[in-house]
C-alpha cells in the first residue's frame, strides 16, 4: 500500500502555487556523460517509497540541519540531504519515477501551514548514477545498487544565521567505516508497519553497522555500494518514507558527515529485526563530483 501523505491544505496550496509558476526548462542541468538525465514521467514511486523511523526520537531545531524532507510528484516521499547550496543528494530510487521534487528545508512538521524557519525549494532537475540498478520485484525484496541520485535546485538555499539550515559534510573517498560504530539516521518516515501515514514531527534513531555477511546472509548479496545495519539489538530501524535520507556518524573534530543514504529494507516489514540496507557515500563522491562539475569540498 502505498504510503499516505498528510500536508495540510494551506501547505499543499502554496506548494502548487510555486509548482505551476517553474518553467518546464527551468532548473535542467547540462547533459553529462556521468549521469543520466530524467526524463518527464508520470509513474508513481513503489508502495515502499517512504520509510520510517521506528522506535525514533524527535528532532531538536538546528539537529539536522542538511536534512531535507521531498515530495515526489506529490504523491510519494523520500528524504535526501543538502550538501550544497544548489545540490541535494538522496536515493537514485527517489529520482527515477519523478518528474517534479518539492523539498522542504528546515522543517520539524510538515502538517503546519507555517513553520518558522522552514523553506519550500520545487524543481524539475535530477539526476541517478548511470550505474544505479534493482533488483527484486515490489512484491519482494527490493535491492538497489549504486543507489544514489541528485537534485538541482533552481535557486542557491538561503543559509539562515540560527543554523537551522546547513549543508552537510561528505566522507573522504578513502574513508573505511568502523564494524559496530554508531550512525545516527533522520526522517519523516512512517511509525510502524500497520501505519501507512507519515510521522508528525521528524524523527531520528542510532543504529550500528554490521557486516556485509548480514545482508548477504540475508538479501543473498553483497556489494562494496552497500552497508548494512543491524536491527536486532537496538530494536529500532528506518522504513517506508526514510528513503534517501542521510546516515550521519561524528568525525573526530565533531562535525557531522554522511557516510551512508537510506536504500533498502526488507519487505516483510521494518520492525521485525531483519537488516537495513545504505548507500555508501565514500564510493560516490567522485561521480558526486563529476555530476555538479565541482571539485569536494565545494565553494559555495
Amino acid at each position: 500500500m502505498k504510503t499516505v501523505l498528510l500536508v495540510c491544505a494551506a501547505l499543499l496550496a502554496g506548494v502548487a502555487s510555486a509548482a505551476s509558476a517553474l518553467p518546464p526548462g527551468d532548473a535542467q542541468a547540462q547533459e553529462f556523460h556521468l549521469a543520466k538525465k530524467m526524463t518527464v514521467k508520470q509513474a508513481a514511486l513503489s508502495p515502499k517509497a517512504g520509510l520510517k523511523i521506528y522506535n525514533g526520537l524527535d528532532a531538536k531545531p538546528g539537529q539536522f540541519p542538511s536534512y531535507v524532507a521531498m515530495y515526489v510528484n506529490m504523491d510519494s516521499f523520500c528524504g535526501g540531504s543538502l550538501i550544497h547550496p544548489k545540490w541535494v543528494l538522496t536515493a537514485a530510487h527517489c529520482v527515477e519515477a519523478g518528474s517534479l521534487w518539492t523539498l522542504f528545508l528546515g522543517a520539524l512538521s510538515l502538517q503546519l501551514p507555517k513553520e518558522a524557519g522552514r523553506q519550500i525549494h520545487v524543481t524539475r532537475a535530477a539526476y541517478t548514477h548511470p550505474d544505479y540498478v534493482r533488483y527484486g520485484d515490489f512484491e519482494n525484496d527490493d535491492i538497489y545498487l549504486n543507489d544514489v541520485g541528485l537534485i538541482q535546485l533552481p535557486e542557491p538555499v538561503q543559509m539562515p544565521a540560527d543554523g537551522r539550515i546547513g549543508v552537510v559534510k561528505l566522507p573522504d573517498p578513502t574513508t573505511q567505516l568502523v564494524l559496530s560504530s554508531e550512525t545516527v539516521v533522520p526522517g519523516f518516515g512512517v511509525v510502524g508497519d500497520e501505519v501507512n501515514v507519515l510521522s508528525r514531527t521528524l524523527k531520528f534513531t542510532k543504529l550500528p553497522l554490521a557486516s556485509s555477511d548480514l545482508c548477504y546472509n540475508y538479501y543473498g548479496i553483497a556489494d562494496p555500494s552497500i552497508i548494512c545495519v543491524n536491527t536486532v539489538d537496538v530494536r529500532a530501524s528506518t522504513c517506508g518514507g526514510d528513503d534517501g535520507g542521510p546516515m550521519i556518524q561524528m568525525d573526530d573534530t565533531g562535525v557531522s558527515v554522511q557516510v551512508g543514504i537510506t536504500s533498502f529494507w526488507a519487505r516483510i516489514g521494518c520492525t521485525v529485526g531483519s537488516p537495513v540496507g545504505f548507500t555508501s557515500v565514500a564510493q560516490f563522491v567522485p561521480w558526486i563530483e563529476e555530476a555538479t562539475g565541482m571539485r569536494y569540498p565545494f565553494n559555495s
